[in-house]
């Protein structure tokens, strides 16, 4: 049985939209934390989800991410969150990332498909590139003679 402290894939969810909203408005964990009146580890830990938001820390939150607690509670389905049923995306994993709101904000800006087309090609390319050489790497192991 799990115990009420526990940790939960609802937290990490919440967790993530977070840090999205908190990358999307280019703020710092430290602006955060000093916004909440709480150490930026203690913003980490909510966006891990190494910790929960309470109720009143949530509408807090919500205040500086220019949110309604609606909004960062609801799934990108308008339904709320599932915990079986949560598992990060990899649009939501992308947007967590600096990197990943950086490419999908100028992604975004492209009008032009076929460019946009060439792009993904492009990006194609590198993973499938990225891949292979992390195959080829792999030590090889030797046979036992026996």
């Amino acid at each position: 049985m799990r115990s009420s402290r526990d940790v939960s894939d609802v937290d990490r969810a919440v967790g993530q939209r977070i840090r999205a909203r908190r990358l999307e408005l280019k703020l710092s964990q430290l602006d955060i934390a000093q916004a909440l009146g709480v150490a930026p580890q203690q913003v980490q830990k909510y966006e891990r989800g190494a910790n929960r938001v309470s109720a009143s820390r949530l509408v807090d939150l919500c205040g500086v991410l220019d949110l309604t607690p609606n909004e960062l509670l609801l799934g990108e389905n308008g339904k709320a969150i599932k915990p079986d049923k949560n598992r990060p995306t990899p649009l939501s994993q992308m947007l967590a990332s600096p990197d990943g709101h950086e490419l999908a904000a100028l992604f975004s800006r492209v009008s032009d498909g076929k460019v946009r087309r060439q792009i993904v090609e492009l990006l194609v390319t590198f993973v499938e590139a990225a891949e292979a050489a992390k195959v080829d790497a792999k030590p090889k192991r030797k046979r036992k003679a026996g």
